[in-house]
Protein backbone atom coordinates (compact mmCIF):
# COMPACT_ATOMS: atom_id res chain seq x y z
CA UNK A 1 0.00 0.00 0.00
CA UNK A 2 0.88 3.37 -0.80
CA UNK A 3 2.21 5.41 2.71
CA UNK A 4 1.88 9.21 1.95
CA UNK A 5 4.52 9.88 4.79
CA UNK A 6 6.70 7.38 3.69
CA UNK A 7 7.03 8.27 -0.11
CA UNK A 8 7.43 11.88 1.15
CA UNK A 9 11.07 10.95 3.07
CA UNK A 10 11.78 8.85 0.24
CA UNK A 11 11.61 11.23 -2.04
CA UNK A 12 13.42 13.91 0.29
CA UNK A 13 16.10 11.85 0.57
CA UNK A 14 16.80 10.61 -3.01
CA UNK A 15 16.44 14.90 -4.20
CA UNK A 16 18.88 15.34 -1.12
CA UNK A 17 21.44 12.73 -2.15
CA UNK A 18 21.57 13.52 -5.69
CA UNK A 19 21.72 17.42 -5.17
CA UNK A 20 24.49 16.92 -2.27
CA UNK A 21 22.19 19.79 -0.04
CA UNK A 22 22.57 20.63 3.16
CA UNK A 23 18.49 20.60 3.37
CA UNK A 24 16.41 18.99 1.19
CA UNK A 25 12.48 20.06 2.70
CA UNK A 26 9.24 19.38 1.21
CA UNK A 27 6.63 21.87 1.68
CA UNK A 28 2.73 20.66 0.68
CA UNK A 29 0.17 23.08 0.23
CA UNK A 30 -2.72 22.99 2.56
CA UNK A 31 -6.48 22.69 1.11
CA UNK A 32 -7.26 26.23 2.05
CA UNK A 33 -4.16 27.17 0.07
CA UNK A 34 -3.28 29.63 3.03
CA UNK A 35 -0.49 27.58 4.48
CA UNK A 36 2.65 25.34 3.70
CA UNK A 37 3.69 22.43 5.89
CA UNK A 38 7.32 20.98 5.82
CA UNK A 39 6.39 17.41 5.53
CA UNK A 40 9.52 15.53 4.67
CA UNK A 41 13.66 17.14 5.36
CA UNK A 42 16.00 15.10 5.08
CA UNK A 43 19.32 16.98 6.47
CA UNK A 44 22.83 16.69 6.10
CA UNK A 45 24.20 17.85 9.49
CA UNK A 46 21.94 20.78 9.97
CA UNK A 47 18.86 21.36 12.02
CA UNK A 48 15.48 22.48 10.52
CA UNK A 49 13.03 23.98 12.93
CA UNK A 50 9.88 23.87 11.01
CA UNK A 51 9.22 20.50 10.22
CA UNK A 52 5.41 20.05 10.83
CA UNK A 53 4.66 23.47 11.20
CA UNK A 54 2.30 25.90 9.39
CA UNK A 55 4.02 28.27 7.55
CA UNK A 56 1.73 30.95 6.02
CA UNK A 57 2.47 31.32 2.03
CA UNK A 58 3.37 34.70 2.32
CA UNK A 59 5.88 34.50 5.06
CA UNK A 60 7.88 31.25 3.12
CA UNK A 61 10.07 31.99 0.25
CA UNK A 62 8.24 29.08 -1.70
CA UNK A 63 5.52 31.10 -2.34
CA UNK A 64 7.06 32.50 -5.73
CA UNK A 65 7.86 29.11 -7.04
CA UNK A 66 4.33 28.02 -5.85
CA UNK A 67 2.81 30.99 -7.23
CA UNK A 68 4.77 31.46 -10.61
CA UNK A 69 5.20 27.89 -10.86
CA UNK A 70 8.74 27.86 -11.68
CA UNK A 71 12.09 27.61 -10.10
CA UNK A 72 13.53 30.49 -7.66
CA UNK A 73 17.56 30.91 -7.23
CA UNK A 74 18.84 32.71 -3.86
CA UNK A 75 22.76 33.03 -3.96
CA UNK A 76 22.87 34.14 -0.03
CA UNK A 77 19.75 33.95 1.81
CA UNK A 78 22.19 35.39 4.48
CA UNK A 79 22.09 38.60 2.95
CA UNK A 80 18.81 38.58 0.35
CA UNK A 81 16.05 40.64 0.82
CA UNK A 82 13.68 37.97 0.08
CA UNK A 83 14.31 35.82 3.06
CA UNK A 84 13.25 36.41 6.27
CA UNK A 85 14.98 33.80 8.51
CA UNK A 86 18.42 35.24 8.52
CA UNK A 87 19.06 33.81 11.83
CA UNK A 88 18.52 30.73 11.04
CA UNK A 89 20.79 30.74 7.51
CA UNK A 90 23.56 32.26 9.61
CA UNK A 91 23.09 29.60 12.28
CA UNK A 92 23.83 26.42 10.17
CA UNK A 93 25.94 28.08 7.43
CA UNK A 94 23.98 28.12 4.74
CA UNK A 95 24.30 30.24 1.66
CA UNK A 96 22.14 29.25 -1.54
CA UNK A 97 18.59 28.78 -1.63
CA UNK A 98 17.09 26.72 -4.83
CA UNK A 99 12.88 26.55 -4.34
CA UNK A 100 11.17 24.42 -6.76
CA UNK A 101 7.44 23.65 -7.32
CA UNK A 102 5.74 20.69 -7.11
CA UNK A 103 3.67 20.60 -10.02
CA UNK A 104 1.15 17.75 -10.99
CA UNK A 105 -0.65 18.09 -14.29
CA UNK A 106 0.03 22.21 -13.95
CA UNK A 107 -0.98 22.15 -10.22
CA UNK A 108 0.78 23.64 -7.75
CA UNK A 109 0.36 21.38 -4.90
CA UNK A 110 3.91 22.50 -2.08
CA UNK A 111 7.41 22.78 -3.21
CA UNK A 112 10.83 21.83 -3.01
CA UNK A 113 13.70 24.15 -0.94
CA UNK A 114 16.83 23.24 -1.56
CA UNK A 115 19.67 25.05 1.08
CA UNK A 116 23.28 25.00 -0.01
CA UNK A 117 26.43 25.71 2.28
CA UNK A 118 27.89 27.25 -0.72
CA UNK A 119 27.13 29.79 -3.14
CA UNK A 120 25.39 27.38 -6.38
CA UNK A 121 24.94 27.62 -9.67
CA UNK A 122 22.38 26.47 -11.22
CA UNK A 123 23.12 25.43 -15.03
CA UNK A 124 19.95 24.88 -17.79
CA UNK A 125 20.56 20.68 -17.78
CA UNK A 126 20.67 20.79 -14.17
CA UNK A 127 17.52 22.95 -13.97
CA UNK A 128 15.84 20.90 -16.37
CA UNK A 129 17.03 17.50 -15.09
CA UNK A 130 15.59 18.79 -10.81
CA UNK A 131 12.35 19.88 -12.28
CA UNK A 132 11.63 16.75 -13.97
CA UNK A 133 12.31 15.14 -10.70
CA UNK A 134 10.28 17.17 -8.64
CA UNK A 135 7.48 17.51 -11.24
CA UNK A 136 7.99 13.29 -10.96
CA UNK A 137 7.47 13.77 -7.19
CA UNK A 138 4.84 16.07 -7.35
CA UNK A 139 2.85 12.74 -9.32
CA UNK A 140 4.00 10.09 -6.98
CA UNK A 141 2.54 12.32 -3.94
CA UNK A 142 -0.57 13.45 -5.94
CA UNK A 143 -1.36 9.36 -6.53
CA UNK A 144 -0.36 8.74 -2.38
CA UNK A 145 -2.75 11.36 -1.68
CA UNK A 146 -5.91 9.81 -3.51
CA UNK A 147 -4.81 6.32 -2.60
CA UNK A 148 -5.48 7.83 0.89
CA UNK A 149 -8.57 9.67 -0.01
CA UNK A 150 -10.02 6.23 -2.28
CA UNK A 151 -9.06 3.80 1.22
CA UNK A 152 -11.18 5.94 3.66
CA UNK A 153 -14.46 6.34 1.02
CA UNK A 154 -14.19 2.21 1.23
CA UNK A 155 -14.04 2.27 4.60
CA UNK A 156 -17.07 4.61 5.00
CA UNK A 157 -18.43 2.71 2.02
CA UNK A 158 -18.09 -1.23 4.00
CA UNK A 159 -19.43 0.89 7.01
CA UNK A 160 -23.40 2.45 4.73
CA UNK A 161 -23.27 -1.11 3.54
CA UNK A 162 -23.30 -2.84 6.95
CA UNK A 163 -25.40 -0.74 8.25
CA UNK A 164 -27.68 -1.77 5.27
CA UNK A 165 -27.60 -4.98 5.96
CA UNK A 166 -28.48 -4.19 9.57
CA UNK A 167 -31.64 -2.63 8.71
CA UNK A 168 -33.10 -5.59 6.30
CA UNK A 169 -31.96 -7.93 8.94
CA UNK A 170 -34.98 -10.04 10.98
CA UNK A 171 -34.01 -8.71 14.38
CA UNK A 172 -36.15 -7.88 17.27
CA UNK A 173 -36.72 -4.16 16.95
CA UNK A 174 -34.86 -2.83 20.35
CA UNK A 175 -31.85 -5.32 19.58
CA UNK A 176 -31.60 -4.01 16.14
CA UNK A 177 -31.84 0.02 17.08
CA UNK A 178 -29.38 -1.13 19.47
CA UNK A 179 -26.54 -2.46 16.98
CA UNK A 180 -27.88 0.03 14.36
CA UNK A 181 -26.74 3.26 16.74
CA UNK A 182 -23.85 1.11 17.91
CA UNK A 183 -22.63 0.72 14.05
CA UNK A 184 -23.44 4.46 13.75
CA UNK A 185 -21.54 5.88 16.50
CA UNK A 186 -18.41 3.37 15.34
CA UNK A 187 -19.00 4.51 11.45
CA UNK A 188 -18.92 7.96 12.51
CA UNK A 189 -16.39 8.33 15.41
CA UNK A 190 -18.81 9.74 17.80
CA UNK A 191 -18.28 9.50 21.64
CA UNK A 192 -21.87 9.31 22.36
CA UNK A 193 -25.25 8.84 20.77
CA UNK A 194 -29.04 8.33 20.98
CA UNK A 195 -31.64 7.19 18.63
CA UNK A 196 -34.90 9.13 18.94
CA UNK A 197 -38.19 7.73 17.75
CA UNK A 198 -41.74 9.48 16.61
CA UNK A 199 -44.42 7.80 18.05
CA UNK A 200 -47.57 10.23 16.47
CA UNK A 201 -46.60 13.49 17.31
CA UNK A 202 -44.39 12.62 20.21
CA UNK A 203 -40.50 12.17 20.40
CA UNK A 204 -39.35 8.94 22.84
Amino acid sequence: TLDLDRVLNLVAIRIGKITRCTICSILLLEHNKQALIPTAVYTERAQYPWKGKKIEVEKSIGSYALNHKKPLLISNIQTDKRYIYKEFARKENLKTLFSLPLLAEQEAIGVVNLYFKHEKEVDDAEMTFLTALCNQAAMVIRNSKLYEVIEEDKEKLGGIIEIAHILNSKLETQELLKVLLDKTIAFTHAEHGSLLLIRGEKLE
